[in-house]
C-alpha cells in the first residue's frame, strides 16, 4: 500500500511510470488472492492499519509532512485493486471536511 500512497505524491513528476508500477502491484495482489481467496478477509481486516503505515512511509520517503497525505484512504479496497482506477487527487484533500 505504501507504494500507492507514495506514487500518488509523485503523480505530477512520474505519472507514466507510476501507473505502470501501480498496475503491476495490483496484478500481484490479485494473483495472490486467486491463489489464496481466504486472504481477502484478512486484507479487509488490516486495510486501515496498512494505509496509516503507508502514509508514514510515504511521508518519510518523500520528506513531505504527514498531513500532505489524506488521513482516510482515497478509495475502497476494490477501487485500489481495480487495474483501471486512478484517483483524482487534489493537494488540498487530506481526508478532512473543509
Amino acid at each position: 500500500m505504501f507504494i500507492c500512497v507514495y506514487l500518488l505524491s509523485e503523480r505530477e513528476r512520474n505519472q507514466g511510470p507510476w501507473k505502470g508500477e501501480t498496475r503491476t502491484f495490483r496484478r500481484q495482489i490479485k494473483d495472490e488472492l486467486k491463489d489464496s481467496p481466504s486472504l481477502k478477509h484478512y486484507i479487509l481486516e488490516i486495510f486501515d492499519e496498512c494505509y496509516q503505515d503507508a502514509r508514514k512511509e510515504a511521508s518519510a520517503r518523500s520528506q513531505l509532512p504527514l498531513d500532505t497525505f489524506p488521513l482516510i484512504p482515497i478509495g475502497s479496497l476494490e477501487q485500489i485493486l481495480d487495474e483501471n482506477w486512478f484517483p483524482e487527487y487534489s493537494c488540498n484533500h487530506h481526508g478532512k471536511d473543509n
